[in-house]
């Protein structure tokens, strides 16, 4: 695998999401070309892939048009300067944007109020407390089982209220998607090496990539479909990847932190 080299206009955010998105492709391309094909961002994304890939244009080359992209889509999101950054957070917000996959309902009880909301992003921010029930108040300790919590039957509690009480937000989808992010920072959730999702046929979702935040900074893991590990910096590294192992024997704890 290779990364992206950094450039001083702190394009660190669009490195180490798209050394994930770039290595997962390089994969399979048919198969990643047709399932990374979530909106006119990520079809642009995969054509500057296949420049990449037939040595048309280099990976930055590839990086700074997108980055010219989002900046023309918001300038304040998605500067391109010294000294201002962008949040990897809202460019997979925009990046994984999607037709819906489901939907959340809330309902009060006392106003016989209800409010359905589509699931129409692949990027989940996980900080909230999302279960409480009245003998429980466990939370999750990994994605797996946030995830298992959100789509509890019962509901979960994720902040809203109505007539001055929290209620209950059911989230259920209709489709399963090939790709997920989810947002972790200021949690003590674990990754999962997989989990599987379940509607008429289950599909299983691997571990693929870790973005990191310290110092102003981006880095990034990318895992192999073989589970081998490999950390990138474009700062310090530029283009290699340092391999760290396998998942197999990694313990999952130690992915929280590079």
């Amino acid at each position: 695998p290779q990364g992206f080299i950094w450039d001083s206009t702190y394009s660190c955010a669009y490195d180490a999401l798209l050394m994930i998105l770039l290595n997962i492709w390089q994969d399979n391309l048919n198969k990643w070309s047709k399932h990374l094909n979530i909106n006119s961002h990520m079809e642009s994304i995969i054509e500057g892939f296949e420049s990449i890939q037939s040595g048309e244009t280099s990976m930055e080359a590839c990086r700074d048009t997108l980055r010219q992209r989002m900046n023309n889509l918001d300038r304040m999101r998605f500067p391109v300067r010294r000294g201002a950054g962008t949040s990897v957070n809202e460019l997979c917000e925009e990046l994984l944007n999607t037709n819906p996959i489901g939907s959340i309902v809330t309902s009060c009880d006392t106003c016989n109020n209800i409010n359905r909301t589509s699931i129409d992003k692949l990027s989940f921010n996980c900080y909230r407390p999302t279960h409480r029930t009245n003998n429980d108040d466990s939370q999750a300790t990994s994605i797996k089982d946030w995830i298992v919590q959100n789509l509890s039957p019962e509901g979960t509690f994720q902040g809203v209220k109505c007539c001055r009480k929290d209620i209950r937000s059911i989230t259920t989808l209709t489709e399963i998607p090939w790709i997920l992010a989810f947002h972790v920072s200021n949690t003590d959730l674990l990754p999962d090496k997989n989990f599987t999702l379940q509607l008429k046929s289950k599909q299983k979702l691997n571990l693929r990539g870790l973005i990191y935040f310290g110092d102003f900074h981006f880095t990034s893991r990318f895992i192999s479909k073989n589970g081998d590990i490999w950390f990138n910096d474009g700062m310090t590294t530029g283009r290699e990847c340092r391999k760290e192992g396998n998942i197999e024997s990694t313990n999952l704890a130690d992915l929280l932190t590079c």
